[in-house]
């Protein structure tokens, strides 16, 4: 991961996803940038989880199928894109995002941090592959997002890039 800070106000975030089963994921906290099956949304629901969740039918997976998810946020403002369309659009009620809370056991009121395909209970897991995990320090413009190839990967050095996991090491346990 290249040390650069995320503008709180503006970002881009990129995963691609497939689901084996539908799981009911999140963490419970408001500020997720995504999860699924949470607060009485359809197990295999994307939902954007703040002061006001974001959501709504079209953000559906069907288990054993792959998709890109792109979210952009820009003040409150976010975009949610499935393979390249936008698919839900609105204000979450928070103006930033930080991606720079210290890791911690989030015990004792200690603030969450960034996580990827993980939940706070044993019971709530991510039964599926993720890839291409990407954080952006601005938000994706939709030509960016379906620029060729873009859905499967982008160069190191892209402008705007701050963190890239391609989770293409084919087997492991971290």
């Amino acid at each position: 991961m290249r040390e650069q800070r995320v503008e709180r106000y503006r970002l881009g975030m990129e995963r691609r996803v497939e689901m084996r089963s539908v799981p009911r994921i999140g963490n419970g906290q408001e500020n997720r940038v995504g999860a699924c099956g949470d607060s009485g949304v359809d197990p295999n629901q994307i939902q954007i989880a703040s002061s006001r969740n974001l959501t709504n039918s079209d953000l559906k997976l069907d288990a054993g199928r792959w998709y890109h998810v792109a979210v952009t946020f820009e003040s409150g403002n976010v975009k949610v894109y499935l393979d390249g369309a936008e698919k839900c659009s609105g204000n979450v009620g928070t103006s930033s995002v930080n991606f720079g809370v210290a890791h911690s056991d989030e015990s004792d009121g200690k603030p969450r941090c960034f996580w990827i395909g993980y939940s706070y209970a044993s019971d709530r897991y991510f039964d599926g592959q993720i890839s291409e995990v990407r954080i952006w320090n601005k938000a994706l413009t939709p030509e960016e997002i379906n620029a060729p190839d873009h859905f499967y990967q982008v160069a190191a050095a892209s402008d705007g890039l701050v963190a890239y996991w391609k989770f293409d090491e084919g087997a492991g346990t971290s």
